[in-house]
């Protein structure tokens, strides 16, 4: 009988050993060793980058998957936002509009009334007879506040005391009598104030309350045939007339300036300066002397949601928006609380997108803004 060891050659294994050790192994460890999805031999797999590769891949696909499957309720979440922001901003802009409807409302006069007049009263109602009554006014009220009616009776007075005539005096009074009393007895609709009389002072104020005098001849610049530049200096002299807010030392140097020049007649208007009150009080006038378009007082009210909500900007507002316009945002002027206005600022300042007076801010001069030096 050939045995298994004679058979093997040099330790190699040949068919009949293998059949050999067949016979010879146990029934479950050849069950195993067919089961094996390995060989005792095979080496783990190497890990050359694809499989973390593949991973990545997959989050890739993970997240693509989330918005593709997604994609209808973003673009819809994104409609609603769009959809609300137009809405919001379409009422928000209805509030603005109606809001400056509601002034143009509550003006005593409209533009075309104002044109009316001026027209009336040209071309005898000039500069120079302007200067005249505001001089005989300042020197009636030396307290410089006075009644509607007592501030009428020196105005008519001196008008006819000027030989001129009884037939020489201010033409469609009515109007200014109509703008009095809106200041007195703010009325919702001013407008529906009836009078059966055209004449100055004839419209029926009755209220004892005294008003200043600033008041009154920045009314009654309604009534000047003049140019821009003119009123503007009309303006400036009505506060230097009725400047209050100076201090002793301030009010002394306009004093002499004005008596420097008092022998040629002309006041060198670039050297008087006014304090930021008395512009705040000056443009208080132009409000109520329906002398400012609606649209610059309406300002930005603090609520803003769901709404933005808007308010008419008081005098003080309107000036410090219109300083930060014409000086910049990091002007150290914003910062002082004793600025003062020569002639120059002054009429910029009324000419900024805040102020705009009689619409001037439409048709600007150029404005120099400085530095924060």
């Amino acid at each position: 009988m050939i045995s298994a060891h004679s058979i093997n050659y040099h330790g190699k294994h040949t068919f009949v050993s293998a059949i050999w050790n067949n016979a010879h192994t146990p029934k479950h460890r050849i069950l195993l060793n067919n089961f094996s999805t390995t060989t005792a031999g095979d080496a783990p797999p190497k890990n050359d980058g694809h499989t973390k590769k593949e991973g990545g891949n997959k989050k890739e696909k993970d997240t693509s998957d989330l918005f593709f499957d997604n994609v209808g309720k973003i673009f819809m979440a994104s409609l609603v936002l769009v959809i609300s922001w137009l809405i919001r901003s379409s009422k928000s802009g209805g509030n603005q509009t109606q809001l400056r409807e509601d002034i143009e409302n509550r003006t005593a006069l409209d533009p075309l009334e104002i044109d009316d007049l001026r027209e009336a009263n040209e071309p005898h109602f000039n500069v120079e007879l302007f200067q005249t009554l505001q001089k005989v006014v300042l020197e009636s009220f030396p307290r410089r506040v006075c009644k509607y009616e007592d501030f009428v009776s020196v105005v008519m007075k001196e008008m006819k005391g000027m030989g001129r005539g009884d037939e020489f005096t201010i033409q469609f009074g009515h109007l200014l009598d109509r703008v009095v009393i809106a200041v007195l007895e703010g009325k919702s609709d001013r407008r529906n104030t009836s009078s059966s009389s055209s004449s100055f002072g004839n419209e029926g104020v009755a209220n004892d309350a005294e008003l200043p005098v600033s008041f009154f001849l920045s009314l009654l610049t309604l009534c000047v045939t003049a140019s821009v530049s003119e009123k503007y200096d009309l303006l400036f002299s009505i506060l230097r007339a009725n400047n209050t807010t100076n201090t002793n030392e301030e009010h002394n140097r306009n004093d002499e300036r004005e008596q420097h020049h008092e022998g040629t007649g002309d006041v060198d208007s670039s050297k008087i300066t006014l304090s930021e009150q008395d512009i705040i009080k000056m443009v208080g006038h132009l409000q109520d002397t329906c002398q400012l378009p609606p649209g610059p007082q309406v300002l930005e009210a603090e609520t803003k949601y769901p709404l933005q909500e808007y308010k008419r900007g008081s005098a003080a507002e309107l000036v410090k928006l219109g300083k930060v316009e014409l000086f910049g945002e990091k002007s150290k002027k914003l910062e002082d609380g004793d600025l003062r206005y020569g002639r120059e600022d002054f009429e910029n300042l009324l000419r900024t997108s805040y102020i705009c007076v009689w619409g001037e801010c439409y048709n600007p001069k150029p404005v120099i803004r400085e530095d924060a030096t």
